[in-house]
């Protein structure tokens, strides 16, 4: 005697369900396409697809001529007097004269009231 393994099972039932099964997996694929069409229809395809441009590089028109106007600017700021701010409360100092006010006074901390 030969056992059948669903003897009640109906082919039918089973195509109808894996039909239902691929009929909701095409809907939500459907889906998912309409609402990304609907978002991102604001812009036209071509402006989603051009590269983005680069800035060309600043190429110095005097090789060595930005490193000479930094140091001009470094030397300045250690030799001369002048103020930091536009409010003017905080000044620079020769680093020559800072340097013989710290040898006479001592290293204080930063923020320290003498």
């Amino acid at each position: 005697m030969s056992r059948q393994p669903w003897p009640d099972a109906n082919p039918r039932i089973a195509l109808i369900g894996i039909g239902s099964v691929l009929a909701t997996a095409l809907l939500g694929v459907a889906v998912a396409g309409g609402v990304s069409h609907l978002f991102d229809r604001d812009a036209p395809r071509a402006a989603r697809l051009r590269p983005v441009s680069t800035p060309s590089p600043e190429l110095e028109v005097t090789p060595g001529g930005d490193l000479l106007q930094v140091r001009a600017r470094g030397q300045a700021r250690i030799t001369t007097y002048g103020w930091v701010d536009p409010g003017r409360t905080t000044a620079h100092i020769p680093l020559a004269r800072a340097m013989q006010i710290t040898a006479s006074r001592g290293w204080s901390e930063p923020g320290a009231s003498r």
